[in-house]
């Protein structure tokens, strides 16, 4: 007897709009579009999975899959293509469902309400769901004080005991510990014994070969390849291999075409009901266009208007600010106001660039000049940065509010914003010294914090240093606070890192960024941002800048 299909996927795309600015959006919603760039996150996604099967879905940062992860488990609807699945799906990744207000206990209710799960039932399955979870005490805590292991143990033991038909598992497991893993892994086989259709999602080679039937290598929005798990890895494993051998330019140049290819513009053949919709509606877009800016016009002349009441000025300016979306932008990411080009400069080869860049030397002198004999100022690995425009082989940068020249080569531009990860510091403590280890939580706690109140609650003080650029750094034995010009910590520093106890490879392939030498790598993740400095065996931890 043929096994039924239980997932089937033709022609699927996600496009998404890479808008400039917020009034961008704005437009949108009275219909106007205008030629922002557009992006597929999918494009043309074919493919069939049967009742029962385990389906491995691989891929680097950016591929994609947790993209796929939403449309399958019907998060997000699909741009254009078909989709028809049989059954009830569940997706499980870190936190996602959870209501970082309620607690642990109070998330497994509404979690099993959102399922249709009834009152007794859910009576029933709670004591089963908080033994797997095995979260002790803090099962009644709020879940925005778990850590993120603790919030994906919590999503797996919900969405286990709800009897998904369908369940697609993303990334839920690399941060869980291996006593852990190992109870998801019995709980899967059960899973697989029952008949029921799992997709997993993951980075790990070794996981996915010990656990899926098939597997699918999702590769800059594309299906790259779906058949025998064996196969797919092997194919996997050696275009990392060959990926990991280039130059960071090689690197760059590469994830460049890949982008480019992702933009609209290139030939996407796709049949959709909503596209043969959009030509009905082409005839229609003149009149439309008209009404849309008749309405935008008459809000302007009503907030014109306001400025000549009595009081109305303030209300008038205040109305118009809320269309003033380029300034809000510009303020947003501290877009520099462009200055005039000297007379020397404008000899040279200029090229403007525009956008926000990182910084991937250790250390980066920015100088005042294009001679490059006079420093400015100091950046580190991973400062963001704005590049303002490129002269000859360098480019003019801006910093907190100062300008000056840096070489190309020492500064990373991507192509889109980089995307916050999952992961999971537990997964390193054993490489970072105990006494760090046995009070990270308390540690944390006092990121962005005053310096006074830090030295009150924080015993064992034994010292204090100042970096080249006259920072600040209040010292606790192995660890240390860096402190900005207001004395507020923005970041904690570790020392004694031990490099033996961590999976280099893993870190690296995961890195948003690492510099030329792979010796420094960044990490842009949910909770904290993170950066490995092997030179130094030292791990900083900051809060994520907005």
């Amino acid at each position: 007897m043929c096994a039924r299909p239980k997932v089937t996927f033709n022609n699927v795309s996600k496009k998404y709009t890479l808008q400039q600015k917020k009034f961008d959006k704005i437009l949108e919603l009275f219909g106007i579009k205008k030629n922002s760039k557009s992006f597929y996150a999918l494009k043309n996604i074919s493919f069939t999975v049967n009742e029962g099967e385990t389906i491995g879905v691989i891929g680097i940062n950016g591929s994609g899959k947790s993209t796929l992860s939403n449309i399958l488990a019907q998060v997000v609807p699909p741009t254009s293509g078909e989709i028809e699945i049989n059954g009830e799906t569940s997706l499980i990744a870190i936190a996602v469902g959870l209501n970082n207000n309620l607690t642990g206990l109070e998330n497994i209710e509404l979690k099993c309400l959102m399922h249709g799960i009834k009152k007794e039932e859910i009576k029933r399955i709670t004591p089963l769901i908080i033994e797997f979870a095995d979260l002790g005490d803090f099962i009644n805590q709020p879940v925005k004080t778990y850590s993120s292991g603790m919030k994906s143990r919590l999503g797996f033991a919900i969405s286990a005991h709800t009897n998904p038909d369908i369940m697609v598992i993303d990334e839920a497991l690399s941060v869980g510990d291996q006593t852990f893993y190992q109870k998801c892994l019995d709980k899967m086989n059960e899973f697989k014994k029952e008949g029921k259709t799992i997709f997993y999602v993951s980075h790990s080679v070794s996981q996915i070969r010990s656990f899926c039937d098939k597997t699918m290598w999702i590769h800059y929005g594309e299906l790259k390849k779906f058949g025998n798990t064996k196969e797919v890895l092997n194919e996997y494993s050696n275009f990392i291999k060959y990926f990991n051998e280039l130059s960071e330019e090689e690197k760059a140049a590469y994830k460049k075409e890949k982008m480019s290819e992702r933009q609209i513009g290139k030939d996407l053949k796709i049949q959709s009901r909503r596209a043969q919709g959009k030509k009905v509606k082409k005839n229609k877009l003149n009149k439309k266009f008209m009404l849309e800016l008749l309405v935008l016009l008459t809000f302007f002349f009503i907030s014109t208007f306001l400025m000549f009441l009595d009081g109305g000025h303030a209300k008038g300016i205040q109305l118009l600010k809320k269309f003033d979306i380029s300034k809000a932008e510009s303020e947003m990411i501290n877009v520099p106001e462009k200055r005039e080009l000297s007379n020397k400069e404008k000899s040279f080869k200029v090229e403007e660039i525009n956008r926000a860049g990182y910084i991937i030397s250790e250390k980066e002198s920015v100088f005042k000049s294009l001679d490059l004999d006079n420093p400015f100022f100091k950046l580190n690995f991973a400062d963001k940065i704005y590049v303002n425009r490129k002269i000859n082989d360098l480019y003019e940068i801006t910093s907190d509010n100062k300008t000056g020249f840096v070489k190309q080569e020492n500064v990373s531009i991507p192509v889109i914003p980089y995307e916050q990860q999952d992961f999971d510091l537990t997964r390193y403590l054993e490489a970072l010294p105990e006494s760090f280890v046995t009070s990270y939580h308390y540690y944390l706690a006092f990121l962005n914090s005053e310096e006074e109140e830090i030295e009150d609650k924080i015993r064992g003080k034994t010292g204090e240093e100042f970096d080249e650029n006259g920072n600040k750094y209040i010292v606790f034995g192995k660890v240390k606070y860096k402190l900005n010009s207001d004395l507020l910590s923005v970041g904690i520093v570790v020392n004694d890192l031990d490099l033996q106890k961590i999976n280099l490879d893993r870190l690296i392939e995961n890195a948003t960024l690492t510099s030329k030498d792979k010796k420094i790598i960044y990490i842009l993740a949910n909770d904290y941002e993170y950066i490995f400095n092997l030179n130094f065996n030292t791990l900083t931890i900051s809060e994520v800048k907005k």
